[in-house]
């Protein structure tokens, strides 16, 4: 910050031990010259601003007040210790915000401002260091960010921002209102992230150079509750970290804007947080009241402001008394996610009819030491008058009960012979029998039910035979199910029990495979600095078990660096999801993609919130929609953008989903004959797109073998592997066609024969034959030079520097087809003879290099000495890359020796 501003100097921070300018670390903490604070930019003790941010945050906390000039600050007596770490381009280093952190901490402040934040992956040595700063009491008041490119406001529950997200309780959020009490636009929020707002938009504070400027942002909401911490130090000196972080969310201005947008769901408000408070706590809410039909076991009620911990105990409960007498009191227990001001008094289940009165207090207190102050006459802790009565009535149960859960309802990987059916009240035993199910039906049809048993009084196991056939399952629960005062199920609570579809509950389950991956298929990373290897991720060798730890990291300031990890599964399924154990680092999932077991293909199927921990064990569940395909591999994008070193350890991967059906044959789906080759021809190998049963595959099941030469005989069949096949024949060196077909009794693992036409019906004796034609061509290279002309015609320039000094012509002899520079348009004409001649379809030519192009192909008949027109087709070979072009035509009716 600017501590030369006039309306800051006079509250800037003086290191009392330090002497300006001597060059001596004369206190002895480590920095030298360090009288303001500290600049971990450039490493000395010059913290000056360099770019406005600082000073204008500086001014907001703590501008000098009363002086006649500029702004005043929300603590305008505070001491501003500046300590940079980002550079005026907004630039800095995680390890550098760490070692301000520590600085701040180890030189006596108490709070520090954090106008700064990225998006990204958790940092652990930043949460260390906010940890260390609350071991010192020390409150860490941080900017919930200002959304992205797009300028409106993020769900920091969604997407992370930090150091704003971090769990610490020494930490407060802070999203940004207008002058409306609005949320800003651009101002990020989060119902479990972002704690309260504060102004943060168009506010005039201090800047460089003595002068005053107008910014807007979270930046700008963050000191004003900073001012307010400082405040609350200030007033309270004796008061913990937790005690001035709940006081400022205690006294918030409730919004409509912030209601499930922060935490508080207020707006900060100053004078409230620093108002003498003499007010005892008021109970606000009670559940259960007035007239109620079930059981009841507990009472919760609600509170006005936090009561201090420890206040509220069984031993507060003067009385409690019911329909037949005294009622035992277990235990007191606050409601999580209450703010400390909802609490359940828990007792054994009353069920009689009639009223009930549970008196408590009033020795129950506030933060403050409050005693409560029930009937709001201003004196707190009465004996009598500030006690609170919780008051309810039981009367005759007309209500059936409903079902609260059932299990299970998602997918299982385990043999079932039973669902658990929990009931929010009990349930008369014999009203539930098998009667009350219908429409049971599994991957095999209908399933019968064999017995309703009892486990508890709202606790019953529905029971059928074992089932462990994969897929979906579903049935109905209804009928005449009633509760203990004979009302029938009333699944909607609308008071009328045992509706047809009201009251009716569809279950729907699956039995899956659930496959640990048991190998690594590849690992790559945009991260490609030579002191690090793959190797180092994948270790040796290339196996993925359950807890063989497989490590995905980037080193420190890579940021935005993802690494790619492909696994395998012994088994292709018909996928729906998978587990990713995440045991330790700092990275997230990004993206899952499945690959298509068939074509291999891989295939984006989820980019998930990965909402992990660091270093902290997490099985990440992600599913999609069942795939139509096999699924054979999972590859996992995994994003480590943050300013460390960041890696992230994978336990293992499980791939859920079910055994892909089997209703067809197989059928071959390579050959390693197809179309033109040159002979000699002795065997061709059959890809089968499944395992082949043994001993299916014979010579039997050739069925046809021809070739110019009339038929030809197979050898043998040999097998390669469950999916690949050889059959041998004689060499075959004719020139001409050939076909070979198979089938189509070759049979699969379940016995099915070939389905080569993927059509309904297996094994038919022409659609499903396979059949393989090829043909064996005379492959020659042209051996010598008939003519090479050129349209350019400098005398600097002669065919012969493109021919060489002799008319030969052979693999590897390269000859240069070539105009100078700046004669565009110009062509060569380079004719080339073979040694037998053929009836031709086709040349390969061989361009090394240059950036020339073949613009069109002439044949010379033999016989005749005329060259015929056979391709003009487009040449796409790039300049200075070595390039196989191929052109083809239909076979000629005259034998080829020139082209």
């Amino acid at each position: 910050m600017d501590y030369s501003h006039p309306d800051l100097a006079a509250n800037v921070w003086t290191n009392p031990g330090e002497i300006a300018g001597d060059g001596i670390d004369n206190d002895g903490n480590g920095f030298i010259d360090d009288v303001h604070g500290y600049d971990f930019v450039s490493n000395d003790g010059d913290p000056m601003d360099d770019h406005n941010h600082g000073t204008h945050v500086a001014g907001t906390i703590g501008a000098v007040a009363n002086n006649s000039i500029g702004v005043a600050g929300v603590a305008w007596n505070v001491q501003i210790m500046a300590v940079k770490f980002l550079s005026a381009q907004g630039s800095g280093s995680i390890a550098a915000a760490v070692n301000a952190i520590q600085y701040a901490v180890d030189n006596g402040a108490v709070i520090s401002n954090h106008s700064w934040g990225f998006n990204g992956s958790y940092s652990q040595v930043l949460a260390d260091a906010i940890e260390y700063a609350r071991s010192a009491d020390h409150v860490v008041v941080a900017a919930a960010g200002n959304g992205g490119p797009d300028l409106v406001g993020d769900d920091n529950d969604s997407v992370a921002f930090y150091p704003g997200n971090f769990v610490e309780d020494n930490l407060i959020a802070v999203a940004a209102t207008d002058h409306n009490d609005a949320l800003a636009t651009f101002s990020n929020y989060g119902l479990t992230q972002v704690d309260l707002g504060a102004p943060g938009v168009g506010i005039l504070s201090t800047t460089r150079n003595n002068t005053y400027s107008t910014f807007s942002g979270t930046s700008m909401a963050t000191p004003h509750v900073t001012g307010a911490v400082a405040l609350l130090r200030s007033q309270h000196p004796d008061w913990s970290y937790a005690k001035i972080r709940d006081r400022i969310f205690d006294t918030v201005d409730p919004l409509p804007a912030l209601e499930n947008r922060t935490t508080t769901g207020g707006r900060l408000n100053v004078a409230a947080a620093v108002a003498l408070d003499f007010s005892g706590p008021i109970v606000v809410g009670q559940n259960p009241s007035g007239e109620v039909m079930k059981a009841q076991d507990r009472v919760t009620v609600t509170f006005d402001e936090r009561i201090e911990p420890g206040t509220l105990t069984s031993e507060d409960v003067v009385s409690f008394v019911g329909p037949l007498g005294q009622i035992n009191v277990i235990d007191v227990v606050p409601v999580p996610d209450s703010a400390g001001r909802t609490f359940q008094i828990i007792f054994d289940s009353q069920s009689a009819l009639g009223d009930y009165t549970l008196n408590f207090g009033p020795d129950v207190s506030d933060v403050f030491g409050n005693l409560m102050d029930q009937n709001a006459n201003g004196v707190n802790g009465e004996s009598v008058g500030d006690r609170y009565a919780a008051q309810f009535t039981i009367i005759p149960d007309t209500v059936g009960p409903y079902i609260v859960n059932v299990f299970p309802d998602s997918a299982i990987d385990v043999p079932l012979d039973r669902i658990r059916i929990t009931f929010d009240e009990p349930i008369s035993p014999g009203s539930f029998t098998p009667a009350g199910i219908s429409g049971f039906t599994g991957p095999g049809g209908t399933i019968n039910v064999t017995s309703i048993a009892q486990v508890s009084a709202e606790e019953y196991d529905v029971v059928f035979p074992l089932q462990n056939a994969l897929g979906a399952y579903g049935l109905t629960i209804g009928g005449p199910i009633t509760d203990i005062a004979g009302n029938l199920i009333d699944l909607d609570q609308d008071g009328i029990g045992g509706e047809v579809n009201d009251d009716q509950l569809d279950v729907q389950f699956e039995i899956q495979r659930w496959l640990y991956a048991d190998h690594v298929v590849d690992f790559s990373s945009q991260f490609t600095s030579t002191a690090w290897a793959a190797t180092q991720a994948l270790g040796a060798p290339n196996t993925f078990s359950y807890g063989d730890i497989e490590t995905a990291w980037a080193p420190r300031f890579e940021n935005g660096t993802q690494e790619f990890l492909t696994v395998g599964f012994a088994e292709p399924l018909l996928a729906s999801g998978v587990v990713i154990r995440e045991t330790f680092g700092n990275g997230h999932v990004r993206k899952v993609e499945a690959r298509n077991a068939i074509t291999g293909q891989y295939i984006n199927v989820a980019d998930p919130i990965d909402i992990s921990l660091p270093n902290v064990p997490f099985d990440f569940q992600v599913t999609w929609p069942q795939t139509e395909y096999p699924v054979d591999a999972i590859r996992i994008t995994i994003d480590t953008d943050h300013n460390q070193n960041a890696y992230e350890e994978i336990d293992s991967v499980q791939l859920r989903g079910v055994t892909v059906p089997d209703t067809d044959g197989a059928r071959v789906e390579e050959s390693s004959l197809d179309g033109s080759t040159e002979g000699p021809v002795d065997r061709v190998e059959l890809t089968f797109d499944e395992p082949i049963q043994d001993g299916t595959f014979t010579l039997d099941d050739v069925v046809a073998f021809t070739g110019p030469s009339g038929d030809v005989v197979a050898t043998s069949v040999n097998r390669l592997s469950s999916t690949q096949y050889e059959i041998t024949f004689p060499p075959q060196t004719v020139y001409g066609d050939y076909s070979l077909t198979i089938g189509p009794d070759i049979l699969d693992l379940d016995g099915l024969p070939m389905n080569q036409d993927e059509d309904s019906v297996d094994g038919e004796t022409l659609d499903d034959q396979y059949v393989i034609n090829f043909n064996i061509e005379l492959w020659q290279y042209a051996d010598a030079i008939v003519s090479f002309s050129s349209q350019f015609g400098a005398s600097s320039w002669s065919a012969a520097q493109a021919l060489g000094p002799a008319d030969t012509f052979v693999y590897g002899d390269s000859r240069d087809a070539w105009a100078p520079a700046n004669i565009n348009g110009t062509t060569e004409h380079l004719t080339v003879a073979f040694a037998e001649p053929v009836l031709a379809s086709g040349v390969q030519i061989r361009e090394n290099f240059g950036n020339g192009f073949v613009r069109s192909i002439q044949v010379r008949e033999a016989d005749t000495g005329l060259f015929w027109d056979v391709s003009t087709g487009p040449d796409d070979s790039l300049p200075g890359q070595v390039v196989d072009y191929t052109a083809n035509w239909p076979l000629t009716s005259f034998p080829v020796d020139a082209v």
